[in-house]
């Protein structure tokens, strides 16, 4: 006997079967049309905006170009600053293509959150579907604004502000952007006072209202990757010319944290001053590896059981390891700096 079934049969308790086998057009049929649904539900959203009220909370979805009509709809939107190690700004320049404001300098990339999208997944969608990358962002702020277009539209905003850093590579999207560059961001502010007709009003109305705290935030990115450039270097240093054993143990005492405030602090002050990377990132690494040596000693002499949340080498490893570790990390400042007199 067959599981196969026939006239008013019904299904066993338990069976997986959930169309009828002798219908498989009708199976395929169906699940096209549940499949074509999703896809059009799913376009038919990235049409729709969220209008908000002057709290930035929901009121409804409406139409991306109804919003835009007249005096504009009040709905959410953000926009983001993306700065590099040098701290240069990437613009881009809107495509001829939209609607309001074609051809004109924009921030790194501005848009529309979705429906029940943070700002920051919003950010990171639209980097990758406008410039073909991505990177963490962090939001600073938000401002109200409305601003009209020739006779064509507005916008009228309740605009988040996100932050982030790259350094790669830019695919721009052609029907999106029609240029892009990496602009000194202290130019880019000479730029907008002199020719402001180039620039989009959000632009031009977040770098007066948050001028500041961008700076301040751009300063905090820079100088948080610089530091983080010494990392790799360190590893490589007090692993160099030692087992593999002894490196473990000497990777410890500056596994434990640290906010690498010295590399970063040398590494910016020598591409301030027109410097280059490859020129100070050996000396900057024998500083933080010089302060981590006085900080074993400290805790050796002093017996200290806890640095940084964390057991010491003193508490970890004993008296007499943790002496041989102050002595390597001695050694090996020496050794970050033997190329640079």
């Amino acid at each position: 006997m067959g599981s196969r079934l026939r006239g008013n049969d019904k299904p066993e308790s338990g069976t997986t079967e959930s169309f009828n086998p002798h219908f498989p057009f009708l199976t395929f049929h169906l699940s096209f049309l549940i499949q074509q649904n999703k896809i059009m539900k799913t376009s038919s959203l990235k049409n729709k905006i969220v209008a908000v009220n002057k709290s930035d909370r929901k009121i409804r979805l409406v139409d991306k170009i109804e919003a835009h009509l007249g005096n504009g709809t009040l709905h959410r939107a953000i926009m983001v600053f993306v700065f590099n190690t040098q701290g240069d700004l990437l613009i881009q320049k809107r495509s001829s293509n939209k609607m309001l404001w074609p051809n004109f300098w924009d921030s790194t990339c501005a848009t529309h959150p979705l429906d029940k999208e943070s700002y920051e997944e919003c950010g990171q969608r639209r980097l990758k579907e406008e410039l073909g990358f991505t990177c963490p962002l962090k939001y600073l702020d938000k401002f109200h604004y409305q601003a009209k277009y020739k006779n064509i539209g507005s916008e009228k905003e309740i605009c988040a502000i996100l932050v982030g850093f790259y350094d790669g590579k830019i695919k721009p999207n052609k029907k999106e952007v029609s240029q892009t560059k990496w602009i000194d961001f202290e130019q880019l502010l000479k730029e907008i006072k002199s020719k402001p007709e180039q620039f989009v009003p959000w632009l031009k109305i977040s770098l007066e209202k948050f001028l500041w705290q961008i700076k301040k935030e751009r300063l905090k990115i820079i100088f948080q990757n610089l530091s983080r450039l010494a990392e790799p270097e360190i590893k490589k240093i007090l692993a160099k010319d030692v087992s593999r054993e002894t490196a473990k143990l000497l990777a410890y005492p500056i596994s434990t944290g640290g906010k690498r405030l010295r590399p970063g602090m040398a590494i910016l002050s020598c591409l301030a001053m027109g410097g280059k990377l490859e020129n100070v990132i050996q000396p900057a690494t024998g500083l933080e590896i010089l302060h981590n040596y006085t900080l074993i000693v400290d805790d050796t002499i002093d017996h200290s059981l806890v640095r940084r949340g964390e057991p010491t080498s003193q508490k970890k490893y004993g008296h007499s390891i943790s002496e041989c570790l102050a002595v390597d990390y001695a050694t090996s400042i020496f050794q970050s700096i033997e190329n640079h007199p």
